[in-house]
């Protein structure tokens, strides 16, 4: 079986809506920007993302989240400390709108629940 894909698009095509995907990174610092680019085009919907933040220095997923393919979001660190910051988060007018879900943890425990696939 031949696991090579000849482009960024090819490797996110077969992705179906409703799917569970789980983002490395720090902040952008290796998070996977250009699949996460490549998916925002192929357009599948109702994801659950799993991710250290959702909003702050993640503008790739903000995508997702304004072309409204974001159902759910996992992630320790959603929303930006600052209200003024906050009120510019698209990800923060679509949690307080109810478009999209969250589950907020602590790092430790959100770390141990990516650690045992919880």
């Amino acid at each position: 079986m031949d696991k090579v894909c000849n482009s960024i698009d090819d490797a996110v095509a077969d992705i179906p809506d409703g799917v569970s995907i789980a983002i490395s990174g720090f902040f952008t610092a290796g998070t996977p920007i250009h699949l996460i680019q490549a998916l925002a085009r192929q357009g599948a919907k109702d994801l659950t993302l799993i991710c250290q933040q959702m909003g702050p220095g993640n503008e790739d997923v903000t995508r997702l989240v304004l072309q409204g393919q974001v159902k759910k979001a996992i992630c320790n660190y959603p929303f930006y400390r600052s209200a003024t910051k906050g009120a510019n988060s698209a990800f923060e007018k679509a949690f307080r709108a109810g478009k999209v879900e969250l589950e907020a943890y602590p790092m430790g425990t959100f770390v141990e629940k990516l650690r045992a696939a919880g």
